[in-house]
């Protein structure tokens, strides 16, 4: 699929320019594979649904290296698994354990490009991001992530 659109403009420039995702769609509907693999709001875009809200994920690695997660504490909660449950599951992890060391919370602290509420994606997210983005030539990807409304 060529990726040119509005007057030979590809998806990218478009976004650039400050065109959201929901605009691009509502103007040509074959183009709704084409923002995979797009930056917007500081992040990569791998989610969309055609109501205008998506999900996107941290381009390049944070330099920050911590531990998933403690294995004595509880967890009250974080089992949602679809699309979308992703911010509850990290709302749920950080009410069970405030600890400063996990990647719950270093997740919820990151601020890139102005955006400062990441979060760790469900098991679905994480489906749909492994899969939208191996399809755009992304190797591998930082798991925290954005969602936009």
């Amino acid at each position: 699929m060529s990726e040119l659109l509005f007057d030979g403009e590809t998806v990218q420039c478009i976004l650039n320019e400050g065109y959201s995702p929901k605009e691009i769609y509502d103007n040509d509907t074959t183009y709704l594979d084409s923002l995979y693999g797009k930056l917007y709001q500081a992040g990569l875009i791998f989610y969309f649904d055609t109501r205008g809200t998506g999900l996107i994920v941290v381009p390049t690695e944070p330099n920050q290296y911590t531990v998933w997660g403690f294995p004595t504490t509880e967890v009250t909660g974080a089992d949602g698994s679809a699309v979308g449950t992703g911010k509850q599951n990290t709302i749920d992890i950080l009410a069970s354990c405030s600890d400063t060391a996990t990647v719950a919370y270093r997740c919820s602290a990151y601020t890139l490009g102005g955006y400062s509420d990441w979060f760790l994606p469900s098991i679905m997210e994480l489906n749909q991001m492994n899969y939208k983005l191996e399809n755009e030539g992304f190797d591998a990807v930082v798991p925290l992530i954005y969602s936009w409304e």
